[in-house]
């Protein structure tokens, strides 16, 4: 009786290798990134609990309905779940640290789509790579990219399905070119300082009024003057991070030109409660992802060529985007 031989599909290799110098370090920025979430989340998660205690105790001496101490219970188990999914994810790479392995994956990118969960998932010949997304605090919409083109994966498993994303490279596209200069176009900074006013004029009005309500919807008039410190003290942070942002951007004297080919577009949504806000693209340019504007089109497309400005600080790190300019 013959043996049937099995069919190999060259389209598609993987291959494990130890991790070099420079993917360690990269591994390192995610659980950096990891562990800014943790914080995050446990800073909102404690920012909340003396107002949630307040009211509980105004409610045990008759002073408070029930519905106000409720009101913060879901805010809370929220930041407690995505602090302890912080937690863990920060686990998972420092347990892959601790192997020293990546996986390259070589072959014909046939669908890259986007997933729940802020992940995306890669078909080369018909084998799923599923990866970390950009933008850890955001939320998928849709992918855009070229099909039917090489592609090489470099990633590190978290677990048997879910990955690091440590590099993408497209043999066949030109590679990109970056080069810092000189920034002096003040008109653009004051452009940029009344787009950062526009948008915290524009999430402040609806923060804002509708905590107001709520709060004083559920605690009634008799703690409306707590309720109204409330939204000032949180009013006035927002104009302090705008200020501090605005004057930021005055302090920087360089900008990072970034040229290449665009790759893949991916769509995602700022959420605040379940009304998206506002949505912004990341494109991929040779091996790293590039944002674009906030709540903004560039109408690039995947095979378009374009110029990304961006202003970098005084240790040449990348910020703030300037402009996008469309070349072919």
């Amino acid at each position: 009786m013959k043996t049937q031989t099995p069919i190999i599909d060259f389209n598609h290799l993987a291959q494990n290798v130890p991790l070099s110098l420079a993917d360690e370090q990269l591994v390192k920025w995610w659980r950096k990134t990891y562990g800014k979430s943790m914080w995050l989340w446990s800073g909102f998660f404690l920012f909340l609990f003396p107002f949630m205690v307040f009211m509980f105790i105004a409610f045990l001496q008759g002073e408070m309905d029930l519905e106000g101490v409720l009101l913060f219970i879901p805010f809370e188990l929220f930041f407690a779940w995505k602090l302890i999914g912080a937690l863990r994810k920060r686990a998972k790479v420092n347990l892959a640290l601790h192997k020293g392995l990546k996986q390259i994956h070589t072959g014909i990118l046939k669908e890259l789509k986007t997933s729940y969960g802020n992940y995306l998932k890669y078909n080369i010949a018909n084998n799923i790579i599923k990866v970390n997304a950009p933008g850890p605090y955001t939320g998928l919409m849709s992918s855009r990219y070229l099909k039917d083109v090489s592609i090489r994966l470099e990633t590190v498993a978290l677990t048997a399905e879910e990955n690091l994303l440590l590099a993408v490279q497209y043999p066949d596209i030109p590679p990109t070119e970056s080069r810092i200069v000189v920034f002096n176009d003040s008109e653009e900074r004051n452009q940029n300082e009344k787009e950062n006013n526009r948008y915290t004029l524009k999430v402040m009005s609806f923060i804002l009024p509708a905590m107001f309500v709520a709060l004083l919807w559920a605690s009634g008039a008799n703690h409306i003057l707590l309720i109204f410190c409330i939204c000032v003290v949180i009013g006035l942070v927002v104009l302090w991070a705008t200020r501090y942002i605005n004057r930021r951007i005055q302090s920087f004297k360089d900008k990072l030109m970034i040229t290449g080919v665009v790759t893949e577009v991916i769509e995602i949504r700022y959420h605040i409660g379940d009304v998206g806000m506002d949505t912004m693209r990341w494109y991929r340019l040779g091996t790293e992802m590039v944002a674009g504007h906030l709540n903004k089109s560039e109408h690039l497309a995947p095979g378009d060529r374009a110029c990304f400005e961006y202003y970098v600080n005084e240790k040449g790190e990348r910020k703030d985007v300037i402009r996008i300019t469309h070349l072919t």
